[in-house]
């Protein structure tokens, strides 16, 4: 299977989890390509490294918490999933 270090979309995901981007720091690591490679099955993961927390609490149908749980200023990936889960404007701003 071919990896990609870019974000990956969480389309397998209800939404809005699914409008999600994985980051791609958070792919760098073993747990990140073990979460991603379970997603891409269509499976959740049992296990969630502390960097997808948000994505974790997403995936769970928790948005409030998902959407306090990302730093919209910590890259565009954050600010696009922060935007997703709060609809914020500015974070959509940073995004771009």
């Amino acid at each position: 299977m071919t990896r990609l270090s870019r974000p990956q979309p969480l389309g397998v995901l209800p939404l809005p989890a699914g409008w999600l981007v994985l980051p791609a720091a958070a792919l760098a690591d073993e747990p990140g390509e073990t979460v991603r490679d379970r997603l891409m099955l269509g499976m959740l993961p049992e296990d969630w490294p502390a960097s997808l927390r948000a994505i974790e609490l997403a995936a769970s149908g928790d948005v409030a918490a998902a959407g306090a749980a990302v730093d919209p200023v910590a890259g565009p990936e954050h600010a696009y999933n922060h935007f997703v889960l709060t609809g914020e404007p500015d974070s959509l701003e940073r995004a771009r």
